[in-house]
């Protein structure tokens, strides 16, 4: 009983705490997307994310010998049952991104953000081959895809 009066206090405490942050008592109003630098139909598009090009992907080893000398990871991956296949670092790595084709990986975006979102940022992927069940942005659409 004693833990659960102290949870009460606690919360009441930090609601009361946090009404005192702006002067008007109540929270502050979250910003539109203009003012967050985030595209939309009616804003513009903030400058470091205008004209980000497209980047090649990058030539996959077929070998182990050829993979090793690309700095590659040789090994079995995805499902069990595959053979191995070489997976090379990215270059762009963590580089923001709006869309997978700036990426020589894909464009990964954080599980919270909806299917079908547009406008989204994201990052690309430290791998050019994702494994495994991500959120991505595929022509400008935030998208869930399963693979490998």
């Amino acid at each position: 009983m004693a833990r659960t009066n102290v949870c009460f206090w606690l919360t009441l405490l930090t609601m009361t705490m946090l009404a005192g942050c702006s002067e008007s008592g109540v929270f502050p109003a979250e910003p539109t997307p203009s003012e967050a630098g985030i595209a939309t139909a009616d804003a513009t598009v903030h400058p470091q994310l205008r004209d980000l090009k497209a980047v090649p992907r990058p030539v996959i080893p077929k070998t182990e010998a050829e993979c090793n000398a690309a700095d590659g990871q040789w090994a079995p991956q995805g499902l069990p049952g595959g053979g191995p296949v070489c997976s090379l670092r990215s270059a762009d790595r963590y580089k923001i991104c709006t869309d997978s084709e700036q990426c020589q990986g894909v464009c990964l975006v954080e599980d919270d953000i909806a299917v079908g979102t547009q406008n989204a940022l994201g990052s690309c992927a430290e791998w050019d081959r994702t494994y495994g069940c991500h959120k991505l942005i595929v022509q400008g659409k935030v998208a869930s895809w399963c693979g490998h």
